[in-house]
Formats: structure tokens, sequence, C-alpha cells
């Protein structure tokens, strides 16, 4: 009798649909824990962090390659074709020759074993340099492989531990496997000698940043794919010996993959609407878990992921970082500092701590005494200062008012308007003992009236999660903002304000915090962060925000000005984010 399970066509289907499950549900979230490991900065990285990275790089190359092996497979079996199998489940080898029949590229059966494995080490070497980038660091590796390969062969096969258990010969080999994945995921060799110290406890000190990172490798979806993928690889057979008998509920098993790496894998660009929105909000209720940009903490905190990655990368001096955060980064911004100082006009940069720094708390079990400052950012803030530029760093103040009141809203991104205010007035202490000579008299005082605006928004990072109900999960915040009129920005006034959503979210109402029914007004609701320091610097400033960007190419626009007309300013103050300081953009 025919049997619908056993047809060429099913059985293709369900191993297509093994291999798309591999890479989409397991391959790429242990690739978000390997990068989290090799994008740290000094300090940032724990010896138990470093084991997860490379243990989770491990995985995910296993399970891509495998997948998009089982994929191949499927589509020839749909064809009619019959294949051999590549992956053979190579993390149960006890011994490295063995690790290599089992991880048998395409060229397997073709020519003789040893051959077949100087090749099969060659085209992972390929691989790596298409996915990776060519690096000495990868030569490296495969020449190890090589080496332990002949080694072996000299020696006979598993000879050095042939007389060990077979469990404690395969640990064995796993671990000099994850020793030699670290030359394979290193951008350079320099770099995979400072992992492998790290991995035995030889680091530099840790910075308050390594219990952030620490926290994001155990938090619950992160080990709930790091133990299924364990299980699978250890405790479960491979896709040949399950599908290898036909049966009913595989190719029903394989339908629910299929769906559930579709939903997964499906982007915010591209998703239709109901289905990226529901597996949102399935996603927060059932694990706790955001997106790409929205990091859900403990008691509804909501943080922004690239905060988070800034603050525990390797930041804009590491010079080990060039390919991806090239020097000309920091040196633009040292630029603007050193055109100031040229032309003699004062440069306030004010970097705004972000949320992650003052907030850590939230993010991991650990007490912090202080804010939590990147290991490169008092450097920078020095050479900036080394360039002309005045930086007044508001992380200790926020800090201390934190003990006070609430200085962040808890589902956005920004400053409460009751912390913007005490910086603004912090600021005004500062320009007042420094920059006398941009300021108008005290007695010549504006008329100007001030109005409370009560205002609600569920905050830019709810906004970014893209939920249909957000109400259903997170509560609007209330705010009251201090609206002034009668202190307008003025182009001729001889202070600028040059800032990014920081000095805008309480003035654009683009940003969220507009009158109910009024989203899409232009109107400035005028309690911005300019508006309050032009009122406590009694006179209006010139105020250039920029609400969807970093600030810095307004700041670049304003500098290529003509000398004459910058001449007429008496002060700069750039207000912006402290992340744009320390990632690379």
């Amino acid at each position: 009798m025919f049997c619908l399970s056993s047809s060429p066509l099913v059985m293709g289907f369900t191993r297509f649909c093994f291999g798309l499950a591999k890479k989409t549900l397991l391959a790429a979230p242990m690739g978000g824990m390997a990068a989290a490991a090799f994008d740290a900065g000094p300090g940032s990285l724990s010896t138990f962090s470093a084991w997860m990275g490379i243990m989770a790089f491990a995985f995910q190359t296993y399970f891509l390659l495998s997948g998009y092996a089982d994929m191949a497979v499927g589509v020839a079996e749909v064809l009619g074709v019959r294949t051999e199998d590549v992956f053979h489940s190579p993390y149960q080898a006890d011994g490295i020759t063995d690790f290599w029949k089992r991880w048998s590229l395409p060229v397997a059966g073709l020519i003789d074993e040893k051959t077949n494995t100087r090749i099969g080490v060659a085209l992972t070497m390929l691989i790596g340099a298409l996915w990776l980038g060519a690096s000495w660091s990868l030569v490296l590796w495969g020449g190890i492989h090589l080496g332990l390969l002949a080694l072996e062969q000299v020696t006979g096969a598993k000879a050095v531990y042939a007389g060990f258990p077979k469990p404690l010969r395969v640990t064995i080999t796993f671990f000099i496997l994850l020793l030699t994945w670290v030359f394979f995921r290193a951008g350079s060799i320099l770099d995979a000698v400072r992992f492998l110290a790290l991995m035995f406890g030889a680091g530099p000190s840790s910075a308050p940043t390594v219990a952030l990172l620490d926290a994001d490798m155990l938090r619950n979806f992160n080990t709930v794919h790091f133990v299924l993928c364990a299980l699978i690889l250890w405790a479960a057979p491979n896709a040949r010996s399950l599908l290898r008998k036909p049966a009913s509920w595989k190719p029903l098993f394989a339908l629910g993959l299929l769906a559930l790496s579709i939903l997964m894998s499906t982007k915010e660009s591209g998703a239709p609407e109901l289905v990226r929105q529901q597996k949102q909000a399935l996603l927060i209720r059932v694990g706790g878990e955001g997106n790409e940009v929205v990091h859900v903490a403990a008691g509804g905190w909501l943080f922004a992921k690239a905060d988070i990655a800034a603050l525990c990368g390797r930041g804009p001096l590491d010079s080990t970082r060039a390919p991806t955060c090239p020097q000309s980064s920091v040196d633009a911004m040292l630029g603007i500092a050193a055109r100031f100082k040229k032309l003699g006009l004062p440069l306030l940069l004010v970097p705004v701590p972000t949320k992650t720094m003052i907030y850590p708390e939230h993010l991991s079990p650990e007490k912090f005494d202080d804010p939590v400052h990147h290991h490169d950012q008092l450097a920078l803030h020095d050479k900036l200062r080394a360039a002309g530029a005045d930086v007044v760093d508001l992380a200790p103040e926020m800090w201390r008012l934190k003990l006070r009141r609430q200085v962040f809203l808890q589902q956005d991104t920004h400053w409460t308007p009751d912390a913007m205010k005490i910086m603004a007035e912090a600021l005004t202490k500062h320009i007042r003992g420094k920059y006398p000579q941009a300021l108008k008299s005290l007695a010549e005082t504006p008329i100007v009236d001030a109005r409370l605006l009560d205002r609600a928004s569920h905050g830019d990072l709810v906004a970014a999660l893209d939920l249909a109900a957000p109400d259903a999960i997170f509560p609007q915040e209330q705010v009251t903002l201090v609206s002034i009129v009668g202190m307008d920005p003025r182009h001729d006034s001889p202070v600028t304000v040059i800032g990014d959503s920081f000095a805008s979210v309480f003035d654009d109402p683009a940003l969220g915090f507009a009158a109910t029914g009024d989203a899409g007004a232009s109107t400035p609701m005028k309690a911005g962060f300019g508006n309050q320091l032009a009122v406590l610097l009694n006179q209006p400033l010139d105020v250039i925000a920029d609400s969807t960007g970093s600030s810095i190419s307004a700041m670049r626009d304003f500098i290529a000005q003509p000398d004459e007309q910058l001449a007429k300013k008496k002060l700069v103050i750039w207000l912006l984010s402290a992340n744009t300081l320390l990632a690379c953009r």
C-alpha cells in the first residue's frame, strides 16, 4: 500500500524543514551569543561569558552548515536525486580524525580518506573566509587542524587518549575543537590569543559592564536555546537517522517547524503586520523577550539594545576594531573640537548618559555603586578636552538624582522632564561661571509664560516593539511638561544649542508626547531642553535639534558656515547621547 509519508516529495520536504529549523531556530540565536562575546570590549567579557560565547559559536557553525546541507539534501530528494549526508554528528567524535570523517563536506567518497579530510579543512576555511572574512587567524586554524590530523596519523588515530572511556574522549575532542574555533571566529591572531587568555582567566581586570554581559548570556531565551542545542547534539539522533523510517507524524512535525521558522525569521520590514505583532506579543508574555531593537528587562523596564551593545563593546579607541569601527569616526569628533578651538569659539560638549548607564540594576542582579561607563568613555572625554572641547559628563549628577527621583522613562530611551530640567539647571550654573561673555545681563528679563501640559505616551521603545495592542502589556507613562511661551528659538542668538532627540523629546510631537489625537501635528510643544535652558539663561537660544539622528550631521552643517557667520556666536552647546561617542557610526 502506498504510504504518503514515504514518498520522495514528502521525505524531501520534511528534510528541508528540519534544515531550515536548524538554521533559523538554533543557529541564529547562538550567533547572537557568539557575537556578543567576540565583540565585547576589554573588561566586559568574563571567563564564563567567553566559554559560553565560544560554545555558542561551535553550535552556530554546526547548525548553520548542517542546516544548509539538510535543505540541499531535501531539495535533491524532492527532485529524485539521492545524495550522501554531509554531517554525521561531528561533535560526538572521539578524535580529530573522527571529527573530520563526520564533518565530511561534499567531496566525501570521491577520493582517499587522507586527501578527503585535508580538502574538508580547506573547504571549511573557504566557507569561513566568505562568511567572516579572510584573516591570518583563519589560516592558523587550518594549520592547527592539519597538524592535529598529521599527529593522529603518525601516532595512530586516537592514540593520545585511546585508553580513556569514550565519553571522556568525546569531551576532550570537543574541548580541543573549542580552542581551535577561537582562531576561526576571531578577526586576528592577536584577538584569538586575547580571547583564549580570557577563557583561562588571564584577561584584564573586570569592568562593571561584565555583569551586564554575563546577565545577557543567561537571559531566558539564550539559556533555553543553549540547552536545546546541547541536547540535540549529544542526546538526539541526526536528521538522517531520525527520518530514515517514514511515519505520519514526521511531515506534520516538519510543517510545524516550517511555520515556526518562518515566524521567527521574519524581519520587521517584510513580515505581515498581524504575524509580526502577534509573534512579538507572544515572545514578551512567554519569555520576556524583546526584538532586535528592544531588550525587555524585569519590572517592565525597556532598554535599547544598541545602547547595551555600545556600552559592552570594544569602543571607538580600540585599534583592533579598525575594520568595523574606523579611527576616522573618532577623528571626526576630534576634528570638530579642533575646528572650534581654531575659531576661538567655545564648544560645550554634553554627553547624556544612556538609560543602561544609570539603571544597570534592571539588567543584572549585581550591585552598582556608580554609573556604568564604557572603558573608553573617560579617555575619549580627555581626548576631546585636549582638542579644545569643554566636556561636561552628566552621569554622576544623574546617578545622584536617581536616588531621589526617576530620571529615565521606563519605556522610552529618554530622560524624564524633571531630570531634563535639573540637568539644565546644572549646565546653567556651569555656563554662568565659565562663559559669562555669552550671556545677557540678568536685568534684561524677557516676558515669558509657562503652561503645564499633562501628556501620556507608551514610549519609543514600546513603539519599536510594534505591538497590535500595547496597552495590554505596557501602560502609557504619564508626564507633566512645562511649556514655555515667549522664549522661542532665534537664529541670531549668540548661544547655539545643537542636539539629538534628548534635546527635542518634549518639543517635537512626533516623538510621542503630543496631545491625544494630535500625534501628527507639527506645532512644537515648547517644553524641550532648549526651552528650559533658555529660561534659566534668561535669553532666547538658537536651537538646532535632530530628532531622528545623532546630531553629528547637524553639527557638520553648522561648522561649515562661513567664518564671519560663526564669529557672531559666543558659545555652542552640543547635547548628544553618550552612545553617539561610543558607537562607531
